[in-house]
């Protein structure tokens, strides 16, 4: 009786084995067969880059544009985007982003420009919870550590959006340097600065997805209310550019 159930449980996992193996067959046979279809619109020409781009249709809908970036006749990639209406961003590597004008004609490159910490200069730092409204200090070991993390923190992306942390930045980090204020965005493990660049803020042994400011924060202790700093204001920044 128990061999013909085992008989039975591998005839049907059999069964079930193959109808997903056809299904993914026929799915993706499917969407090949009435894949997007892509007709050039526009084209522009800006520097030594040629921009073409593409209204596409998927088998589901609805349209969408593409954009083709070539650099002296050389294909560079498809990673562009319309940013508003006359400019369209392309970001061929984590660490340059090009901004193309298309309304005057005009190119601008966008890399990162860090500014490094220094820990003799920092007087203190406040960690604000967005999620909690309260507000926690960096002890002088602690500081050091955020310095060194975020001097030797690698650039990920560009992101100059409203929001750039979805669904919202997890914490504000302010760091006090002789009277004047740097602030910081965070979510999980990314870190954003005043020039709107992003870092990750893991070290190398570290794994991917870790929520390294949800541990920071639950290392830190909460300030007296008495001394608790509003940091949930707008996002501004303090530097020798406002001397």
């Amino acid at each position: 009786m128990r061999k013909q159930s085992k008989i039975i449980l591998i005839v049907i996992s059999s069964l079930i084995v193959i109808i997903v193996g056809a299904g993914y067959i026929f799915l993706k046979n499917f969407g090949e067969a009435f894949g997007e279809d892509c007709k050039k619109t526009k084209s522009w020409t800006i520097g030594e880059y040629q921009i073409q781009e593409y209204k596409c249709i998927g088998w589901a809908g609805p349209y969408y544009n593409k954009f083709y970036f070539n650099k002296n006749g050389l294909k560079t990639g498809e990673r562009g985007y319309q940013f508003d209406s006359c400019t369209i961003r392309f970001c061929p590597r984590n660490d340059l982003c090009l901004n193309f004008n298309i309304c005057d004609n005009q190119l601008t490159e966008l890399n990162p420009k860090k500014k490094l910490l220094r820990f003799s200069e920092i007087d203190s730092v406040l960690m604000f919870n967005n999620e909690s409204d309260k507000t926690k200090k960096l002890t002088s070991a602690e500081i050091d550590d955020f310095v060194k993390r975020w001097n030797s923190a690698s650039v990920f992306d560009f992101r100059d959006n409203e929001k750039p942390f979805y669904p919202k930045s997890s914490y504000l980090i302010k760091v006090f340097i002789c009277g004047k204020i740097r602030e910081f965005e965070t979510g999980k493990s990314m870190i954003k600065d005043h020039e709107n660049w992003t870092y990750n803020f893991l070290e190398s042994n570290e794994k991917v997805g870790t929520k390294k400011f949800d541990e920071i924060w639950n290392s830190l202790k909460l300030l007296p209310i008495k001394n608790t700093v509003n940091l949930s204001d707008s996002f501004k920044y303090e530097d020798d550019r406002n001397k």
